[in-house]
């Protein structure tokens, strides 16, 4: 019976239950330029850079829409330590 509540919740809870928490914004808004192209190197599924206030995020077009949450967030102040990673890009 126990394991039987034990999985009852885990079925409620779905998949939410193992997710990393979405971390909060450093900042509450941003000014963002966004283009969808092919000059970004070749594994590279987008880029943010920030600049004079205005962020530019560039999405590869192979990619485009997947990774444009991933990058907004940088814009938003969110970083993951210099290391190569797909974390919020909506898969299909």
């Amino acid at each position: 019976m126990k394991t039987l509540v034990i999985f009852s919740f885990l079925l409620l809870a779905g998949c939410d239950f193992f997710d990393n928490p979405v971390p909060p914004p450093e900042k509450k808004e941003a000014v963002i330029l966004l283009s969808v192209t092919d000059d970004l190197p070749r594994g590279q599924y987008g880029q943010a850079t920030v600049v004079n206030g205005i962020c530019t995020v560039k999405i590869n077009q192979e990619n485009y829409p997947r990774c444009i949450t991933h990058e907004v967030m940088h814009c938003l102040g969110c970083g993951h330590d210099n290391r190569p990673n797909t974390e919020y890009c909506d898969e299909y």
